[in-house]
C-alpha cells in the first residue's frame, strides 16, 4: 500500500561550511577532517570483523524529522509545497513525516494558522554568501581567511501589528519592530533559554547579516517547538530572542573560535578526550580510522 505525501524541498541541514562546521572543529578537530573524508567516499578502512557502514546517511530520528519539520514551515511561509509522490507506508519516511507534519500543524495552530504571521517574510532558507563581494565582506568583517557560510531559515520584517500579537500570544517583547532572522528549532524537552543566549549561531548569523547587507539585525528569533506526546499551547512552543547588541558583544569571541578552529582542522589534531561522548564511541575510533595521537 502507497500514500501520496508532499517531496519536500529539504536540505539535511548545514550550509556546508557553517558555524557548527567550525564548533565541532573545538571540539575535535580530527573528527571533522575525518568526516569529510568518509563523505567524500576517501575514508575505506572498517574494523575488522565488522560489516561496512554507510557513512553520514540520514542522521538520526530526531534529525530527520527536524529536517522535515523545517522544510515544512519553510514552504509555508513562502516556497510552496510541490507535487505529492507515492510512498510505501512502512517506509521510513512516511513515519517521520507524519510526526513531522503532527509538529507542523501546531506550529501553524501557534502561528494563528497565517503565514503572515512573523510579519513580512523577506526570504527563506538565505544563503550568505551570495557571491564575491559578501565573501569578502565577510573575510573584513571577521579577519578570517577560511570559508564561512549560512543557511538562515528565514528572513522577517516585523510591523508593530506582528510586533504586538507576538507579545500576546507568546509573553515575549522584542527589541522592537524591524527585520529579525528566525530559526524553526525542535526538541524533545523544552530549551534552556541560555542556550540561545550563549550560542555562537546565534551571533554570527546576525553579523553575517549585517557584514553582507549593511543592515543590523533587531535580533535573531528562535521559534522551538517540544516535541511532547500530548501537544499543548502555553507548553509546548516558546519563542526566545537575542538582541542586536549580544551579537555585537560576542564578536571577538566568533572571531577567535573561526581562526583557533581553522588552524585546528588544518592541523587534524585529535581531542582523545572527545572519543567517548554519553557513553557512545566516536565511530572513526570504533572503525579503527583515528589513532587518537
Amino acid at each position: 500500500m502507497s500514500k501520496l505525501l508532499p517531496i519536500i524541498d529539504a536540505v539535511s541541514g548545514g550550509s556546508g561550511r557553517g558555524i557548527s562546521y567550525y564548533s565541532a572543529g573545538m571540539k575535535c578537530a580530527r573528527k571533522v577532517v575525518l568526516d569529510n573524508e568518509a563523505k567524500d567516499g576517501r575514508l575505506t578502512r572498517e574494523a575488522e570483523g565488522q560489516a561496512p557502514r554507510e557513512y553520514g546517511k540520514g542522521g538520526s530520528e530526531a534529525t530527520r524529522v527536524g529536517t522535515i519539520y523545517h522544510a515544512l514551515c519553510e514552504q509555508w511561509h513562502g516556497k510552496g509545497i510541490t507535487f505529492p509522490k507515492a510512498l510505501p507506508s512502512n517506509d521510513l519516511y512516511d513515519t517521520e513525516y507524519h510526526e513531522a507534519e503532527r509538529l507542523f500543524k501546531f506550529y501553524k495552530k501557534s502561528c494563528r494558522n497565517d503565514p503572515g504571521y512573523w510579519g513580512h517574510v523577506e526570504a527563506v532558507e538565505m544563503a550568505l554568501p551570495r557571491g564575491e563581494e559578501d565573501i569578502a565582506a565577510l573575510a573584513e568583517y571577521f579577519q578570517f581567511k577560511g570559508k564561512l557560510t549560512a543557511l538562515m531559515d528565514m528572513v522577517v520584517r516585523i510591523d508593530s501589528e506582528a510586533h504586538a500579537r507576538i507579545k500576546l500570544d507568546h509573553g515575549i517583547t522584542l527589541p522592537g519592530t524591524g527585520l529579525y532572522i528566525l530559526d524553526h528549532k525542535s526538541s524533545k524537552q523544552k530549551a534552556n533559554t541560555g542556550q540561545w543566549d550563549m550560542s555562537m549561531q546565534f551571533v554570527a548569523y546576525q553579523l553575517m547579516y549585517f557584514a553582507c547587507t549593511g543592515e543590523a539585525p533587531r535580533g535573531m528569533i528562535a521559534a522551538n517547538i517540544v516535541r511532547h506526546k500530548k501537544l499543548e499551547a502555553g507548553k509546548s512552543f516558546n519563542v526566545h530572542c537575542v538582541p542586536w547588541e549580544e551579537a555585537e558583544r560576542g564578536r571577538l569571541a566568533l572571531t577567535t573560535m573561526l581562526n583557533v578552529s581553522s588552524g585546528l582542522i588544518e592541523m587534524s589534531m585529535p581531542n582523545p578526550t572527545a572519543c567517548f561522548d554519553w557513553f557512545r564511541k566516536c565511530y572513526h575510533y570504533e572503525q579503527g580510522n583515528c589513532e587518537r595521537v
